[in-house]
């Protein structure tokens, strides 16, 4: 009985371990079916994903394509914009005001206008020229290209460089496919906003002559021209703004208008006939142009005008014929003179 009882566990425990191989088997056999299955589907998604991005990465590198060549466009156009603002006092365009000075042979600003004038000046600029440098954009045969909006400029002077920022909505189109592109943006490294600030301090300093020894207190090369008796010409030359496609530094030329003294004007005086022993009054009237204290003189022995006033007043008291010489001066020793008869008859 016990031998029995013994093969019949023996008998069981061989069953037991056939059991649990099976159960091996069959998720390995699971196990492999499942990763062959997602093997063939990485690879067919795969397959399809690179169908589907190649388009896009070939859109997006045509993007930058055209990004690179508007943004070069932009980049030669404003420093054309800058350069010249530089060689007219701020100006692109005529303002045909009293802020500007024509000479024979260009342009040039009065005084040192303001920043946001010079950068509507240079954007101004930009927009009207900048096509010329797309040419259609006939360099991309293979690119459908559409405008789609208005083209706007926006230029800010910086210290050490400007910064223009061209809005231009652009769609590109290549076999079906659309992109795209609307902001465009370059930095020109020219020092327009020191050379401002030097500028403006030069416009300020109330030197009725050209002071050199101030000139050369700059970290830039100054001259000044005398254009006539109350404009001087300055120009400021930049050797740390040198483009390197134009080579040649930066200028800004600019025309100060100087307060020069002109003497006083005297009103005219007719010559007298007076009566011996009959009192004479009389006023004489002057001004002065640029407002100086003026004062009134004569060189007479008959009378003593009122230095201040210009008044004549006195009795003759002897005949004969008189020349005398009155005049207005002003605090800076300008005089205006004219020379008086004066009849004295027996009354």
């Amino acid at each position: 009985m016990k031998k029995n009882l013994e093969n019949r566990l023996d008998i069981g425990g061989k069953d037991q371990n056939k059991g649990q191989i099976t159960i091996f088997i069959v998720i390995g056999l699971v196990f492999l079916i499942v990763f062959a299955a997602v093997f063939f589907i990485y690879n067919l998604v795969t397959e399809r994903g690179e169908e589907e991005i190649a388009p896009i990465i070939e859109a997006t590198q045509d993007v930058q394509i055209v990004k690179n060549f508007v943004e070069s466009c932009l980049k030669d156009t404003a420093t054309d914009g800058i350069y010249l603002a530089g060689l007219q006092g701020g100006f692109v365009k005529d303002p045909q005001n009293e802020l500007r000075l024509l000479t024979e042979n260009n342009l040039i600003g009065i005084g040192v206008q303001k920043n946001e004038i010079i950068e509507k000046q240079i954007a101004l600029y930009v927009n009207d020229t900048i096509g010329l440098c797309f040419n259609d954009f006939i360099d991309f045969p293979a690119l459908t290209i559409i405008e789609e909006g208005q083209r706007s400029v926006e230029v800010s002077i910086g210290k050490n460089q400007t910064t223009v920022i061209l809005t231009y909505p652009l769609k590109l189109v290549k076999d079906n496919k659309e992109s795209k592109v609307d902001k465009f943006s370059e930095a020109v490294s020219i020092r327009f906003g020191h050379v401002l600030d030097i500028a403006r301090q030069i416009d300020s300093d109330k030197s009725e002559n050209i002071d050199f020894n101030f000139l050369t207190k700059f970290d830039t090369y100054n001259t000044a021209f005398p254009y006539n008796s109350d404009t001087i010409i300055y120009s400021i030359f930049d050797s740390e703004s040198i483009d390197l496609k134009r080579n040649k530094e930066f200028a800004f030329i600019f025309a100060k208008k100087v307060n020069v003294n002109s003497a006083p004007k005297l009103e005219y005086i007719s010559d007298f006939v007076l009566s011996k022993f009959v009192p004479f009054s009389y006023k004489v009237e002057a001004s002065d142009p640029n407002n100086d204290i003026i004062e009134f003189y004569e060189n007479s022995d008959l009378f003593e005008i009122n230095k201040f006033t210009g008044e004549i007043l006195f009795v003759p008291t002897k005949e004969g014929t008189f020349f005398v010489k009155i005049g207005v001066k002003d605090n800076k020793g300008l005089a205006s003179e004219q020379e008086v008869r004066f009849v004295i008859e027996n009354g």
